[in-house]
């Protein structure tokens, strides 16, 4: 496939397929993990090419998923991996160097972008793995969620942002008996700390639950000592935190809409003034955007109504969905190969305006990424 036109093309350097990559706020750096065990630093340059800033060993497994924090919160990384740990890293400031031995500025050109990340904490608590982690928003402080597939919501919090060796799980909430997939913070500050969780379901579990259920019936055990499964049909809900407590305020679905099958991604679109929530969620059904509006009495309990639904791909196995900073542009990408990115009229529905679509044949694909002018697809 010809990228002459569409894009740049990223080596990573990589030696295992990319897991994950992340743009940091300001879309000036990327950071990239991989099967390989490694994360990668690039920062962009002010010619616009991307240069590896650190390479380093962040799991002694796979690396899946990575994030960054606010920067307000300081230069810091999260990773997990696939042997169920979460590690939390913080850069390590460069030293400025002389160039010849005589104080002078450096030119843009000749700048030094080498940087390195050192690890400040470590989380072990998952008894599965990790399949999630978010940041919260910065009105929350440093604070960190991550969803497991033990089915289990922990959040994390750094109760001094100078001193990220200490952190505290806050809260651990057992959210179904099938393992968690992902999860998206409400970002406004004016609403109490909210989560949309979608989850897996009884084909996608880490947990086996048939065989469980078989073996408690070899052993003749009576239907009162048997678990009920807990919110296995509950595969996309927002759970909030009231008077210190998390828990589950309504599953989302409505009228003619609700996922039956596992919850690939979640997205929480942020607010920018208007008077309800969108949400947006993905998996093999296709891609749903949620209209959603929340009452808080401030005393008792939370109200959410969904407003309305809006499938915008349907019968296509979708793994990725994410909004732009100002919620007016949705893009996700899919089981199809295409990427697509989408636009809302006045109508409030959304339509697909532009897709992509990369050549499956491409060689040495597992370590390269295409850029477009806009970011990455």
């Amino acid at each position: 496939m010809d990228y002459s036109n569409s894009g740049e093309i990223l080596d990573t350097e990589h030696k295992e397929y990319v897991r994950y990559v992340a743009f940091d706020h300001f879309g000036k750096r990327l950071a990239t993990c991989s099967s390989d065990k490694t994360i990668k630093i690039w920062q962009k340059s002010p010619r616009g090419n991307w240069i590896k800033a650190c390479s380093f060993q962040a799991h002694d497994a796979p690396a899946t998923k990575l994030k960054w924090a606010h920067p307000e919160q300081g230069s810091i990384l999260v990773s997990c991996a696939s042997d169920n740990s979460v590690i939390i890293w913080e850069e390590k400031k460069k030293v400025s160097f002389v160039k010849g031995g005589q104080d002078s500025m450096i030119s843009e050109e000749e700048e030094d972008y080498t940087t390195s990340f050192i690890q400040r904490a470590k989380f072990a608590d998952s008894k599965e793995s990790v399949e999630d982690i978010k940041f919260g928003p910065r009105h929350l402080n440093l604070m960190l969620a991550t969803a497991s597939a033990d089915g289990y919501l922990r959040i994390y919090e750094a109760p001094d942002v100078f001193n990220l060796n200490q952190w505290k799980l806050n809260y651990e909430v057992q959210v179904t008996s099938l393992g968690i997939n992902c999860i998206s913070w409400n970002k406004n500050p004016f609403d109490s700390p909210m989560i949309v969780v979608g989850t897996k379901d009884a084909k996608s579990s880490l947990m086996d639950k048939n065989a469980s259920k078989g073996q408690m019936m070899d052993q003749s055990l009576s239907n009162e000592n048997l678990v009920a499964p807990l919110n296995e049909d509950k595969l996309l809900s927002v759970y909030a935190c009231r008077d210190n407590r998390w828990g589950l305020v309504k599953e989302l679905r409505s009228k003619s809409q609700r996922h039956q099958a596992a919850v690939n991604d979640v997205s929480w679109a942020q607010l920018n003034a208007r008077s309800y929530h969108m949400i947006v969620s993905c998996g093999v059904e296709g891609v749903f955007v949620w209209y959603v509006r929340f009452e808080d009495d401030g005393i008792k309990s939370i109200k959410m109504d969904v407003l309305d639904s809006q499938p915008i791909l349907e019968k296509v196995a979708v793994w990725k969905a994410s909004w732009n900073a100002m919620s007016t542009l949705l893009a996700f990408s899919g089981r199809d190969g295409k990427a697509r990115v989408c636009q809302c009229g006045y109508d409030k529905r959304w339509t697909i305006a532009s897709e992509f679509q990369e050549d499956a044949a491409e060689p040495e694909a597992k370590s390269t990424m295409l850029f477009g002018k806009k970011g990455i697809f």
